[in-house]
């Protein structure tokens, strides 16, 4: 592949990849709360979904999930602890986060869906409504 002479020689002296991309990451998410996208996974079983998420260091009190108009909604906030008086902060990367996932669920019993959460793993169940299942009608 053809590189322009001057390309090639800037390429050797400024630093590439991920260096520009954490510098502007922390100039812009200085003092804000920072967007956390966690890591999920949606199972399909027989008569149930089963939606997994990652969420290290959040508790069940800090997640809200609402279920309307066919829509799972998961929401999340970790507000940064206030600084005691007497600390003396030497180094400090903690910051708020926050997230919010919505996911189009038809056809669920919304009157069953329970949650758990246990070692930062948020597990909701959906049962499936049962008077919508697929089935076959007989012509006659």
């Amino acid at each position: 592949m053809y590189m322009p002479a001057i390309q090639k020689r800037m390429s050797s002296v400024l630093p590439s990849g991920k260096y520009w991309d954490n510098i502007f990451d922390n100039m812009l998410n200085k003092g804000s709360s920072k967007a956390f996208v966690p890591r999920m996974k949606a199972v399909e079983e027989e008569d149930v979904f089963v939606l997994s998420a990652e969420l290290p260091g959040f508790t069940a009190e800090e997640v809200e999930i609402t279920y309307e108009n066919s829509f799972l909604t998961l929401k999340a906030e970790k507000k940064k602890k206030e600084k005691k008086k007497k600390e003396k902060v030497v180094f400090d990367e903690i910051s708020s986060v926050s997230f919010s996932r919505s996911f189009l669920v038809e056809d669920i019993d919304s009157d069953a869906i329970s949650a758990t959460m246990k070692d930062g793993i948020l597990q909701v169940s959906l049962p499936k409504n049962t008077d919508s299942k697929t089935r076959k009608i007989e012509i006659s």
